[in-house]
């Protein structure tokens, strides 16, 4: 599944986590990330949601990495809400928080073109006290920018 990744095939990657089901494999949190990984980097990304969906929201399945690929998914379809809403369930079920995650949701809301969230976002990563990046800092730039609001940044 990771070379299905690697090489930009969603549909092979999906194909072959089916066929782990079929053959009583149990598919794991990175059978789980690879496939969603394969979808989003190749235009894939409602596939992916679906993946993610289809886990059921199963900690066991889950882990950081599968949410930050579907919050990567989220900013492909430029569905900034329900990437808001991973990240709010990461927190709840008490998932870790990487910047990377962070990073991802405030991308989301920057290319959605709502800057007020992005800054929300960067206020919650200060909060909790993540060492933000340059990613982290032109995202919420940008975010500002485009919604005509270059004061707040």
């Amino acid at each position: 599944i990771s070379a299905c990744e690697k090489g930009g095939e969603w549909q092979q990657a999906i194909m072959l986590l089916t066929s782990m089901r079929v053959a009583v494999l149990a598919p794991n949190a990175i059978s789980y990330n690879a496939a969603i990984s394969a979808c989003k980097k190749t235009g894939g990304w409602p596939q992916g949601l679906m993946l993610l969906a289809a886990i059921g929201w199963n900690v066991m399945e889950c882990d950081t990495i599968t949410f930050n690929a579907s919050i990567s998914a989220c900013e492909q379809g430029g569905l900034w809400p329900n990437a808001y809403v991973l990240l709010t369930t990461m927190l709840c079920v008490t998932l870790k928080l990487s910047l990377a995650s962070y990073n991802a949701a405030i991308s989301v809301c920057e290319k959605g073109g709502k800057w007020q969230m992005a800054l929300m976002v960067l206020d919650n990563t200060c909060q909790i006290a993540l060492q933000c990046d340059s990613i982290t800092y032109n995202s919420a730039i940008s975010a500002c920018e485009k919604g005509k609001t270059w004061q707040k940044a």
